[in-house]
């Protein structure tokens, strides 16, 4: 037999409660303000939350659990909807004076019943009596009862303190949870016997919902727009390992990324140096490891020429021009001939050194490094006529300098042409990138015999101190909606490669997350970023119709690739945003496995755990999310 509902619980003290609910206004509602209520108790400080509490709330506050039931006061007492409240990390205590001198002069707030007002389906939708054994059925609202839940209900407060049920039990972010009109009841096996049913923080919740900017996203079916921009990734200067990327070889596998830029080819791998009699000597098998390595990963490498080998350079420094250009000429031709030749790899793009523009990377001046383009460029070609050289790769965006190098490509006399532009992006807000985009189409009419490609051969968030991120963003949530905004805003400005940078950090004995640019840790383990990417890349080529308003710094994408619609949402913005989601008819019935990622959820550089938890499963017909500032959403139908 199921057990009874107490019937205490459920006689004379039900009605006041029920006439309570019915005759009190709704926030917000236009009344005369109250009277000031009477002195309960004296306030009392918190200083973990720097609040004090009222003390109109301090006697109710004790007497039916304190602490342990409500949490800390999160803020003032202050008027609402015509009455005096004061949130706590779990509830909204409320006085209500036309109660006073009964039990239920401070009584909770419906926070339950307000934030799933939006939710119907699954656990939410009405169930029949005896649809689960052992449980007591609550006529009422339709929902079930039992086991710890009940025993907490019951041992706690009950109808008077959390209302009814309103959901099922389910599992949702992880958590064993039940809603109730004022509450949601969550079981923590792994805390204290005592502490395992304890209350959900919608106090918190509430009020950051109150501060979150309201968002809408609306999909449409169609018609699809194509998908311009190809992502490719970037990787160089980590290690000189040849096995250095091995551990990455399946995680980027699963990207299907079709180019992986590499850098530092002459100064990492040991590739060349002169024998006695001064002649060239090359020994290729740790550049082969890596270039396998990036063909295991379902990729082709895009070979960026750097740097100065200490067998070509005035004083050993590889950022010094090479001593002489016709040595240069033959390591660039026999680079070309070991990879398109010998071996038949038909390696296609070929990138002239990297972000010459720095003092850190580049001791020639801007004359000589256009001549080193000019002699890598007719290197690559007297091997292989059909590959495609290119070049700056600019650190520093500077339209001038793009300029200067476009105009010398033109010269008569000058070995001639571009196949690709490229340059490098850390930190920029998107629209600065756009703009970028801008400036060099605008650039290029200018040049109307030069038709390359443009490439943004590295970017990413911000760089901080000693070569990392910053704030270590790289390994965040909120690295990964900066790129997707990123990718985003290069896509639709119609640029034609973009290359993360990187792939993988390097090794650190601080530990696994220092802010290093990889997606991967030195030792494999993801991060966010790494997900957003995979996200990003199986939404497919075609991206559907998605109209965006509120929240600025609010994203979204949306495909349906073979039939299973796929939604990535990211809110790179300073302000918390409350986002509605509507679909298309056909979409809207579906139910989606929801992941997030932010602060709390999915956050390795904290917890140290990569191990992705999906976040919920909704009906399409409920997507509605609290969206923090750096999160990143992926919703997928089934």
């Amino acid at each position: 037999m199921p057990p009874k509902l107490p019937r205490y619980r459920t006689a004379g003290l039900l009605g006041l409660v029920l006439l309570a609910t019915l005759i009190r206004p709704a926030p917000g509602s236009s009344q005369a303000a109250p009277a000031a209520p009477p002195a309960a108790g004296e306030p009392r400080f918190y200083a973990p939350t720097g609040q004090t509490l009222d003390g109109a709330f301090t006697a109710f506050y004790d007497s039916h659990g304190g602490l342990a039931v409500f949490g800390y006061p999160i803020d003032a007492a202050h008027q609402e909807g015509g009455y005096l409240v004061q949130y706590s990390e779990r509830e909204r205590l409320e006085y209500h004076p036309e109660y006073a001198g009964t039990p239920f002069a401070v009584l909770l707030g419906r926070l339950g019943a307000g934030l799933t007002a939006d939710r119907a389906d699954g656990p939410f939708a009405p169930v029949a009596p005896g649809s689960t054994a052992g449980m007591a059925y609550v006529p009422q609202t339709h929902h079930q009862l039992g086991g710890r839940f009940l025993t907490y209900w019951q041992a706690e407060g009950g109808l008077a303190l959390f209302g009814y049920p309103i959901s099922e039990e389910f599992v949702e972010d992880g958590v064993r949870q039940q809603w109730f009109e004022r509450a949601r009841f969550e079981y923590h096996p792994e805390l204290p016997a005592a502490f395992q049913v304890s209350l959900g923080l919608l106090g918190r919740e509430i009020v950051a919902r109150q501060a979150a900017t309201p968002g809408a996203i609306a999909v449409a079916a169609g018609p699809p727009r194509p998908r311009h921009l190809q992502l490719g990734l970037a990787q160089g200067g980590e290690s000189p390992e040849p096995g250095f990327l091995h551990n990455a070889v399946p995680l980027i596998g699963a990207l299907g990324v079709s180019l992986i830029r590499l850098d530092n080819l002459y100064t990492s791998y040991h590739v060349v140096t002169r024998d006695a009699s001064g002649h060239l000597v090359y020994n290729w098998s740790a550049l082969d490891q890596v270039v396998d390595d990036v063909r295991a990963m379902g990729a082709q490498p895009l070979m960026c020429l750097s740097y100065t080998p200490p067998a070509l350079s005035p004083d050993g420094s590889p950022i010094q021009p090479p001593t002489s250009l016709d040595d240069w000429r033959q390591l660039v031709q026999a680079t070309v001939r070991h990879f398109n030749i010998d071996r038949g790899l038909g390696i296609q793009y070929w990138e002239v050194w990297n972000e010459p523009d720095q003092w850190g990377f580049w001791r020639g001046s801007w004359p000589d490094y256009l001549q080193l383009y000019d002699v890598t460029r007719e290197a690559v070609h007297a091997v292989d006529p059909q590959a495609r050289v290119g070049g700056p790769a600019r650190a520093n965006f500077d339209p001038g300098a793009l300029n200067w190098f476009l105009s010398h490509q033109e010269q008569p006399g000058s070995a001639g042409g571009v196949d690709f532009l490229s340059w490098h992006a850390y930190g920029f807000a998107p629209q600065s990138i756009a703009d970028q985009i801008g400036t060099v189409r605008n650039l290029l009419a200018t040049h109307p015999t030069l038709r390359p490609e443009l490439a943004i051969t590295e970017f990413n968030v911000t760089p901080g101190d000693g070569d990392t991120s910053i704030a270590h963003l790289s390994d965040t949530s909120q690295g990964a909606a900066f790129v997707l905004a990123e990718l985003n805003a290069m896509d639709r400005a119609g640029l034609d490669r973009a290359f993360l940078f990187e792939i993988k950090d390097g090794y650190n004995p601080q530990g696994a997350y220092w802010g290093r640019w990889g997606m991967i840790t030195n030792d494999g383990h993801t991060k966010p970023v790494y997900h957003a990417i995979r996200a990003y890349q199986d939404l497919g080529a075609q991206r559907l119709p998605v109209q965006i308003s509120g929240g600025p710094g609010v994203g979204a994408l949306a495909a349906a690739p073979g039939g299973q619609p796929r939604l990535l949402l990211w809110n790179n913005g300073p302000a918390a945003v409350h986002a509605q989601i509507s679909l298309p008819p056909d979409w809207a019935g579906r139910t989606y496995s929801v992941t997030l990622f932010d602060s709390t959820h999915n956050n390795p550089q904290v917890t140290g755990d990569d191990r992705v938890s999906p976040y919920a499963a909704r009906l399409g017909s409920g997507l509605i999310f609290d969206l923090a500032p750096g999160s990143v959403l992926i919703a997928t139908g089934q």
